[in-house]
């Protein structure tokens, strides 16, 4: 019997389905094994999101401070018309490297978070971040 997928992404079936394919991906394709440990890339800025059992802050790491070959995710997305809640910029800078409660963030990003951390990956790069 075929079961359905729920329609929706933040499903926990979804999900362990998500990470089961990753983990899979990685073990058996030959390439994807390859690729991933000389990937030496390092964006110029991430967020921070360490693990799932760690506290719920987030924070802006400049390249520098990530170590090469770290993964990360990538989040782009749609803006908008409205103004971003959150957006790096030279007045929220010093904030964003200090800390920010995952919570303050918009939710999309906070998908992101969760699925980044579900997935044992410490970074993801946001585009407007």
């Amino acid at each position: 019997m075929n079961q359905r997928m729920s329609t929706h992404t933040g499903d926990a079936k979804a999900l362990t389905f998500l990470k089961t394919q990753y983990d899979e991906c990685r073990k058996y394709h030959p390439k994807c094994q390859k690729l991933a440990p000389y990937n030496d890339f390092r964006p110029t800025r991430a967020i921070y999101v360490g693990s799932a059992k760690q506290d719920t802050v987030v924070r802006l790491c400049d390249g520098i401070d990530f170590i090469a070959g770290s993964f990360y995710t990538v989040l782009s997305h749609c803006w908008g018309e409205q103004p971003q809640p959150i957006m790096l910029t030279k007045s929220t800078v010093k904030m964003l490297k200090e800390g920010v409660p995952q919570s303050s963030l918009p939710k999309t990003f906070q998908d992101a978070i969760i699925v980044t951390r579900m997935f044992s990956i410490q970074y993801i790069w946001i585009d407007s971040l």
